[in-house]
């Protein structure tokens, strides 16, 4: 149900950010999540984004998945256009996104099981997981581009 609340609190932001004179909710399109556990609107100049947390894609043995950043158009069919980053993560635990004052961007993707380790030696200690944290600056390099690159990781 979560998740069902998530899209639709975001399609209602699509309808509102687009100008449309009717707050009647319409599915325009959907993603293919796995295990997903955060949805992120947001915006990098004239740009809209939606990220995707995946957890686990229910098939690799160390609880990998794709995560995903759509790009979102606001015309008058709103919708999502294209994958226009994607990255591998061990567990994927939400994601946010934040500018600074500066106005620079980033995307933050906390990961559960991203240890870089043998994963059975943490399961037999006291510790409960190994946590890490993606970070992704975001920049807008004029008209239709946007790039992602890595910018810190945090174990």
């Amino acid at each position: 149900m979560i998740m069902n609340m998530n899209m639709i609190l975001m399609f209602l932001s699509i309808v509102l950010v687009s100008g449309l004179p009717s707050l009647e909710l319409e599915l325009t399109t959907s993603v293919i999540t796995h295990s997903a556990t955060g949805f992120e609107y947001f915006r990098v100049g004239d740009h809209a984004f939606l990220a995707v947390a995946n957890f686990w894609d229910g098939k690799s043995p160390d609880m990998e998945a794709d995560s995903h950043v759509y790009s979102i158009s606001e015309s008058s069919k709103p919708g999502f256009q294209s994958v226009v980053f994607s990255r591998r993560h061990k567990g994927a635990h939400g994601v946010d996104s934040f500018q600074t004052l500066g106005g620079e961007s980033f995307l933050v993707i906390p990961g559960y099981y991203d240890c870089g380790g043998n994963l059975e030696e943490v399961q037999h200690t006291d510790k409960l997981a190994c946590l890490s944290t993606h970070v992704y600056s975001v920049e807008s390099g004029g008209g239709d581009t946007v790039k992602f690159t890595d910018f810190l990781s945090l174990k």
